[in-house]
């Protein structure tokens, strides 16, 4: 019985491509920033102030822009 991996029954063979990892990094970081700016969107747009808050003299001012 042979311990030495590149000798023993049923040795593990190395599998690991660099390149398709490097690919699944760069995906995983993408999506990343993706879902940040998509939170920090969402974040600003519940901080805007509702129509309903505003005087009607601020309704006036928004609705010229």
């Amino acid at each position: 019985m042979s311990r030495d991996p590149s000798t023993a029954n049923h040795a593990i063979s190395n599998d690991f491509d660099t390149n398709e990892a490097g690919e699944i990094l760069s995906l995983t970081n993408s999506f990343e920033k993706s879902v940040k700016a998509a939170y920090k969107e969402s974040n600003a747009v519940k901080a805007m102030p509702s129509n309903k808050n505003l005087t009607d003299q601020e309704r006036i001012e928004n609705d010229k822009k």
